[in-house]
């Protein structure tokens, strides 16, 4: 399976970026859902479960956000699971936000309804034909319309919100296919990176490749050359004293050679280098002879 190329600095600018607008808009939604709750006497369901899944958010994020984050808590950030949690999440924001939107605009209905029936069945205390509302609204909900507002602007909210939600499960969904081939997270790929581009360069400057001078670390600079060739353990002082050392070998082998072919003992002679005895009778006659 051949996935896209994505940079992984990009997608991590990119879920760092969405992961503080959703620590952002927490408490923002929770605030005003706590506020229409209160506006009547009992909270709707969907007001309910819009409140209890911001709390449900906070420790969830706390770990699809900071678990891959350090190094103590890395063996808990399972690709799989920060997947699995940005994918249930995503469906709560998704549906909390359609609930709340389904029971407000219900309401206005409601309430637009009752004030037509009212005015139809001359009801007391229905309103006059001039202030009839010509479609449903805050003002017809059966509610209080400050409730009804606070609704709106809730769904709006949580809207926004599961978009966050949305991106940031694409990308969990992307890493978690990434580690399923490779069995390494973009994030660690990133990071091998970043660590061989930083030794390559502090190595560079130790050994003082960017230096044009050499650099206080260099290896041999023409100073140190021209010393180390004076020092009679130098490289180029031994190579001078080997051959140095050969010719005189030669020579005196010359000599010695000159001299041996010159020398003769009796009839004998050395010729060259070979030692000739002199001329006899070397048999053996017998112990008693």
């Amino acid at each position: 399976m051949r996935l896209p190329d994505a940079n992984p600095l990009v997608l991590q600018r990119a879920t760092t970026a969405f992961q503080t607008l959703q620590a952002l808009f927490i408490p923002i939604i929770m605030g005003v859902t706590g506020a229409s709750m209160i506006q009547s006497n009992e909270a709707h369901s969907s007001s309910k479960f819009m409140f209890a899944l911001c709390w449900l958010t906070i420790p969830a994020l706390i770990y699809v956000a900071m678990t891959p984050r350090f190094t103590r808590t890395k063996p808990l950030s399972n690709p799989y699971a920060i997947c699995g949690f940005n994918c249930l999440i995503c469906f709560f924001w998704f549906v909390a936000p359609i609930a709340l939107g389904v029971y407000n605009t219900k309401a206005q209905r409601q309430g637009f309804d009752k004030i037509h029936s009212d005015f139809d069945n001359k009801a007391p205390g229905a309103v006059a034909e001039a202030d009839l509302p010509s479609s449903p609204s805050c003002n017809t909900t059966t509610g209080t319309p400050k409730e009804c507002s606070l609704n709106n602007a809730d769904v709006g909210l949580g809207v926004f919100n599961f978009l966050f939600w949305f991106a940031t499960t694409l990308i969990a969904i992307y890493v978690a296919l990434y580690y399923r081939v490779h069995l390494i997270t973009p994030w660690e790929v990133h990071s091998a990176q970043i660590g061989s581009e930083q030794v390559t360069e502090h190595t560079k400057q130790a050994f003082g490749e960017d230096d044009p001078q050499g650099g206080d670390y260099a290896l041999i600079n023409d100073e140190e050359r021209s010393h180390n060739s004076n020092t009679p353990y130098s490289t180029h002082s031994m190579s001078q004293g080997v051959s140095q050392y050969d010719d005189d070998y030669e020579r005196q082998m010359a000599r010695d050679g000159e001299a041996n072919r010159s020398r003769s003992v009796g009839s004998g002679s050395y010729d060259a280098g070979r030692v000739g005895f002199p001329d006899g009778d070397y048999a053996y006659t017998g112990a008693g002879r």
